[in-house]
C-alpha cells in the first residue's frame, strides 16, 4: 500500500497558485511539448439531457467546436427518449399539424430541447442520442448530468462501450449518505466504469447559464497520476513517464488506495489535465475554476441544501436578512466541519470559503433554490413540506429533506449529531421535534471556544469558584433516546459515574462489539464524595460544574446522560433543571425526600405527594420550554429509608403509600419511579411492578441483598442503576494500591 499523501496548508496554499495559472488556453501551459505531439483528438460524450444535461452540452459543443486540436466537433449526447408535442408558444410550432414526436428527432432537427430546455438554440454539432451504448462509444471523456437514482443502470448499460481509459466529469450534484458512510457520485460512476471520474459543481441556475448570463463554477479533479506526462528519472519523454506510472494506483478522497484498476491514458491523446476541463467548460459567460479537491466540490453541492432548508424557514417565518445569515453562517461552517471530519486526507477548507461550489452555491441555494422555496412555503401555509413538494415540483423530490434525513441519521450513527446543530435542527423540525421558532437556541454557539471555564480554585469548598457551566446544544433525540430505553422486563444498567476520568473509563467499553453502554448517569454521593463532601453538602453550582465536565464526553459518544439532581434543590428547582439542560443533561432522578432534614424525621423529612407531583410537573415544564419536550424524570421515593417509620405504620403502609406515589408520580408526566433503600424487598419490587406496569427502576444490588440484572429483568422492572458502587469500588482499589505502593501493613 502507497503512503498516503501529506499536503500541507502551504502545499495547499501553492496548488490554488498552479490553478489560477491554469485560467489560460492550453497553446499557454506547459504542456505545449505533449499536446503538439498527440495525434488524436478526444471524442466528448454527455450523458444526460435535462434542464442542466442540456446547458452542459450546449457549452461543451461550443468548446468541442472552438478547439479542434483537442477535441472532436460533435458531441453526442444520450437523451431518455420520450414523446414531445412541440409548444404553441415556440416559433417551431407546426400548427395544426403538431403532433407527438420523439424528443431526439426533435433536437437534431431544430436543434432545441423544448421539454427541458425551450427557447434556448443548441450548437448543431450537439447530437441527441437515444441509445446510451451508441453515444458513448469510442468517447474518451465522458460527461454526466442525470438523476442520481439512474446512475447504477446507466453505468452498467455503459460497461463495454467506452474506453478503458476514458476519463469523466459528474455534474450530478449531492453525495449518497448511508449509516455506513458517505460516497461521491463521482467515485460510484468510477467504480462501476472503472476510469476517474471528478465532479463539477457550483452556484450555476440552469436557464440562467443557459441564456448566457454570466456565472461560475469549480471543477474537482485530482489526476490519476499514471495520467501524468511529466517527465521521470527512467527517461526524458513524456511517453517514457507514463510507462514508468503505469502500476501506480490512484488515491480515493479518502486517502487510500482506490480499488479501481485505472488504465492509462494514452500518450497520442491531448493530456486530461486541469487545462484541458478548462478549456472544454469555460465561455465567456461561464468562468471555470479548477482544483484538486474533489470531495469539497461535491459535499458542497450536497449539504447547501439542508442549510437552504433552514434560511427558507427563517424567512417563512419573516426574521429577515439578518436572521438567515445568521442561519448561512452556522451552516457553513457545520459543512466545512463535515469536510474535515470525514475527508480529513483531501477535502480543502478553503474549497468551501473561496470556490462557487461552496459559499457562493450556498448563498445562491438560500436566496431562490426549491428547498428554500418549499420550506419558506411550508411555514408560511402551516403545511408540512411534503405536501409543499407534492403540489409544487410536480413529482420532483426535494434535495434538502432527503439530504437533512439521511445525514441525520450517519452522524447520530456516529454519536456526533449534537456537534452539528444546524444540520440536527433541520431533521428534528421536519420530525416535529422542534418548532421554526426553537432555531436561534437550537443553532446558538453555546459551546463555542470563546466561552472558557476557569479553573477551580483551591480555597474552601463554601466559596470554591463555581464556574459557569459549559453548555451544549439541546437535542431532544437523546432524551426520545433515553426513554426508548425503559422497557419493562428488558431492563437498561446505568453506570453512575462522577467525573471525567469515570466517565471516559465506561464509555470506553463500547469499542467492544456488543456496545454495553446504552446510558450514563451520575450520582450526587459520589460526585460529592469526589469533593470530600457528604451528598446533602453537594450545591447546585458544584453539581452542575461536574456535569458540565461530564456532559460533553457523553454526547461525543452519542450517550444520553441522566442527572442525579437530588431534589431539585429546594426552592431552586427551575434554576436546576434548566441548568442541567443547558450542560447537556436529558433526564434526572428528582427525589421525594428533602437532603436537609434527612430520614430520621418519619414523613417530615419528605414533600407530601400533593406538592411532589407539582414539583415534578414544573421539572417537566421547564424542560419543555428548553426545547427537551421528552425530558426523563426518574421519580425517586425515598420511602423505605425512613427510620423510625411513621407512628401506626408498619411494612404494608410504606408498601401502599409507594403503590400510591408511584402511580401518581407518573401519572404526572415521569418515566420511571425509583424505588430504592434498606427497607425495600423483593416482594414490594414484585408488587410495584404489578401495580405500576413494569415502569420501576431499582439498584443493583438492592431488595435486601445481591439480586442480579438476570433477576430484576425476570421481576419485569424496566430500568437498572449501579448506584455509588463504581466509586465506592474504585476508591477501594485505590486504598488498596496505595497500601501496596508505600508498604502500608
Amino acid at each position: 500500500m502507497l503512503p498516503k499523501p501529506s499536503v500541507t496548508v502551504a502545499g495547499k496554499a501553492k496548488q490554488r497558485v498552479i490553478q489560477t495559472a491554469l485560467h489560460l488556453k492550453p497553446s499557454q501551459t506547459n504542456n505545449m511539448a505533449t499536446l503538439n505531439a498527440a495525434t488524436k483528438r478526444h471524442k466528448v460524450a454527455v450523458v444526460g439531457s435535462g434542464n442542466w444535461g442540456s446547458t452542459i452540452a450546449k457549452i461543451v459543443a461550443e468548446n468541442t467546436r472552438a478547439h479542434p486540436e483537442l477535441f472532436e466537433e460533435d458531441v453526442q449526447m444520450w437523451v431518455f427518449e420520450e414523446e414531445v408535442t412541440i409548444p404553441k408558444n415556440s416559433k417551431h410550432y407546426p400548427g395544426d399539424s403538431a403532433k407527438p414526436e420523439k424528443l431526439t428527432s426533435l433536437i437534431n432537427k431544430y436543434h432545441e430541447n423544448f421539454k427541458y430546455l425551450p427557447d434556448i438554440p443548441l450548437p448543431t454539432n450537439l447530437v441527441a442520442n437515444p441509445s446510451v451504448e451508441n453515444a458513448v462509444e469510442g468517447a474518451s471523456i465522458l460527461i454526466f448530468n442525470l438523476p442520481h437514482q439512474f446512475i447504477g443502470r446507466i453505468s452498467q448499460q455503459m460497461r463495454g462501450h467506452i474506453l478503458p481509459f476514458a476519463r469523466g466529469i459528474s455534474c450530478i450534484k449531492g453525495v449518497d449518505v448511508t449509516d455506513a458512510g458517505v460516497s461521491l457520485f463521482s467515485e460510484t460512476i468510477g467504480k462501476g466504469l472503472g476510469i476517474y471520474v471528478g465532479a463539477l459543481s457550483g452556484a450555476n441556475l440552469a436557464t440562467e447559464i443557459a441564456k448566457e448570463k454570466w456565472s461560475e463554477t469549480t471543477i474537482g479533479y485530482d489526476p490519476p497520476m499514471l495520467d501524468s506526462r511529466t517527465p521521470t528519472p527512467r527517461g526524458p519523454s513524456p511517453q517514457s513517464s507514463t510507462d514508468d506510472l503505469k502500476g501506480v494506483q490512484h488515491l480515493d478522497v479518502h486517502g487510500e488506495v482506490s480499488p479501481v484498476k485505472l488504465a492509462p491514458l494514452p500518450s497520442d491523446y491531448p493530456p486530461i489535465d486541469h487545462a484541458l476541463w478548462y478549456t472544454l467548460f469555460h465561455r465567456q459567460y461561464f468562468h471555470i475554476r479548477v482544483i484538486h479537491d474533489v470531495a469539497g466540490v461535491s459535499l458542497g453541492g450536497a449539504l447547501k441544501n439542508i442549510v437552504a432548508v433552514a434560511a427558507g424557514f427563517v424567512d417563512g417565518r419573516g426574521w429577515g436578512d439578518n436572521a438567515k445569515a445568521a442561519v448561512m453562517r452556522v451552516g457553513l461552517l457545520e459543512m466545512v466541519k463535515f469536510g474535515k471530519e470525514f475527508f480529513p486526507h483531501t477535502v480543502d477548507p478553503a474549497t468551501f470559503l473561496e470556490e462557487s461550489c461552496g459559499v457562493a452555491d450556498l448563498i445562491t441555494s438560500c436566496s431562490g433554490g426549491r428547498n428554500h422555496k418549499c420550506a419558506k412555503m411550508s411555514v408560511e401555509e402551516g403545511l408540512p413540506i411534503n405536501e409543499i413538494e407534492k403540489r409544487e415540483l410536480n413529482g420532483q423530490k426535494l434535495q434538502g429533506t432527503s439530504t437533512a434525513y439521511e445525514v441525520f441519521s450517519f452522524l447520530n450513527s456516529r454519536g456526533v449529531a449534537d456537534q452539528y446543530p444546524l444540520f440536527t435542527a433541520v431533521y428534528n423540525i421536519l420530525e416535529g421535534n422542534n418548532k421554526v421558532d426553537d432555531i436561534p437556541d437550537l443553532i446558538h454557539d453555546k459551546g463555542d471556544s470563546h466561552i472558557q471555564n476557569p479553573p477551580l480554585t483551591n480555597t474552601t469548598t463554601t466559596t470554591m469558584a463555581t464556574p459557569t457551566p459549559q453548555p451544549i446544544p439541546i437535542d431532544n433525540t437523546y432524551a426520545l433516546k433515553l426513554k426508548a430505553l425503559h422497557k419493562p422486563s428488558s431492563p437498561f444498567i446505568l453506570s453512575n459515574i462522577h467525573d471525567i476520568p469515570s466517565a471516559t473509563t465506561v464509555l470506553a467499553l463500547n469499542a467492544l462489539r456488543s456496545r454495553p453502554v446504552t446510558a450514563l448517569a451520575t450520582g450526587s454521593y459520589a460526585i460529592a464524595g469526589t469533593l470530600g463532601l457528604a451528598d446533602a453538602e453537594l450545591t447546585l453550582p458544584l453539581n452542575l460544574h461536574a456535569l458540565s465536565l461530564i456532559a460533553p464526553h457523553a454526547r461525543a459518544a452519542g450517550v444520553p446522560l441522566s442527572a442525579d439532581l437530588q431534589d431539585g434543590y429546594g426552592d431552586q428547582l427551575k434554576e436546576c433543571v434548566a441548568g442541567a439542560i443547558d450542560v447537556g443533561v436529558v433526564g434526572a432522578n428528582i427525589e421525594d425526600g428533602i437532603p436537609a432534614t434527612g430520614y430520621g424525621q418519619g414523613l417530615s423529612g419528605m414533600r407530601s405527594l400533593e406538592e411532589q407531583v407539582e414539583r415534578l410537573k414544573t421539572a417537566l415544564e421547564v424542560a419543555k420550554e428548553k426545547g427537551l419536550p421528552d425530558f426523563v424524570i426518574n421519580a425517586r421515593t425515598d420511602l423505605f429509608m425512613l427510620d423510625p417509620l411513621p407512628e401506626r405504620w408498619g411494612r404494608e403502609e410504606v408498601l401502599a403509600e409507594a403503590v400510591r406515589r408511584g402511580k401518581a408520580y407518573l401519572e404526572a408526566g415521569a418515566t420511571s419511579f425509583f424505588v430504592w433503600g434498606k427497607g425495600v424487598r423483593v416482594e414490594d419490587v414484585k408488587t410495584l411492578v404489578k401495580e405500576l406496569d413494569g415502569r420501576v427502576a431499582v439498584l443493583l444490588s438492592g431488595g435486601g441483598g445481591q439480586v442480579t440484572a438476570k433477576e430484576w429483568s425476570e421481576i419485569g422492572v424496566c430500568r437498572i442503576s449501579v448506584g455509588p458502587a463504581l466509586w465506592t469500588e474504585s476508591m477501594a482499589a485505590l486504598k488498596k494500591a496505595a497500601e501496596k505502593i508505600l508498604g502500608v501493613e
